[in-house]
């Protein structure tokens, strides 16, 4: 191995970024978000000129964002995908779990008197689906 001096043939006044910025430029030398911990990335040599044309996925609307999905696990993965497209860190973590009721009679003594209804309002779409399946 070399000494201080070597630089393993690269320019010795060459560039080099991290986290820190390197070369006192801190808002383009690296990202980072409140709860990040190490490791840290460190980038020498010419690629660090690249950064512009590289730095794609920082430009995604929700990047550096953590999103919490508390949707039902099934209905979650296709929202999630959605949002990591976008740039976002996708937590799930259901909060419910979609599941046909004990007993249907209640639903079917409703669906007998539905004429003397004007309106039938559903909250939300598993409402529907089970409204048609029950």
């Amino acid at each position: 191995m070399g000494g201080a001096g070597d630089t393993r043939g690269r320019d010795p006044l060459g560039n080099a970024r991290g986290p820190g910025g390197g070369d006192g430029d801190a808002a383009h030398a690296g990202r980072t978000v409140p709860g990040d911990e190490p490791p840290a990335l460190i980038v020498v040599g010419e690629v660090v000129a690249l950064r512009e044309k590289l730095r794609w996925v920082e430009r995604k609307p929700l990047f550096g964002r953590r999103i919490l999905i508390t949707r039902a696990r099934e209905q979650a993965s296709a929202f999630a995908q959605t949002l990591e497209a976008a740039g976002a860190e996708v937590v799930e973590f259901p909060t419910i779990r979609i599941v046909p009721p004990d007993s249907w009679e209640p639903l079917d003594a409703a669906i007998r008197r539905l004429r003397e209804y004007r309106w039938a309002i559903f909250t939300s779409a598993n409402g529907v689906r089970f409204f048609w399946i029950g």
